[in-house]
């Protein structure tokens, strides 16, 4: 019937060698701190079936790894859900979004970005 997720992710990078001699950066600076996921599905009756999800992620700051090129990635949030439909046991059809929140998020160094998306389909479990 139901089910609810949280999951938090802390990491801080500690060293003593200040920024690197390939990139002249701080690696501390790249990873972020604080990253946090809450999410749930649950069967809404006559066939229906509806997740959420709901991330937060810190700034930090993206290298490339073909260029020396650094961005700083500013602090994003992400929500995502979709929709199901079970008109038989054996069928479904969904509807679903992601990055709801905004039209894209930036992800790395380059720029390159993850835009909002829709999709559905139709799927059909069969055999075992």
């Amino acid at each position: 019937g139901r089910a609810l997720f949280a999951n938090y992710t802390f990491e801080k990078i500690q060293t003593d060698k200040g920024p690197t001699a390939a990139f002249n950066i701080d690696s501390r600076a790249g990873t972020p701190a604080h990253k946090v996921n809450v999410g749930g599905r649950a069967l809404l009756g006559r066939g229906f079936a509806g997740s959420a999800l709901l991330g937060y992620k810190d700034a930090f700051e993206a290298t490339s790894s073909t260029r020396s090129t650094r961005r700083k990635i500013g602090r994003s949030f992400r929500f995502d859900a979709r929709l199901s439909w079970a008109p038989r046991p054996a069928w479904e059809l969904f509807i679903a979004g992601m990055d709801l929140l905004q039209p894209y998020r930036v992800e790395s160094a380059d720029g390159t970005a993850s835009p909002r998306r829709y999709e559905g389909g139709v799927s059909w479990r069969f055999g075992l």
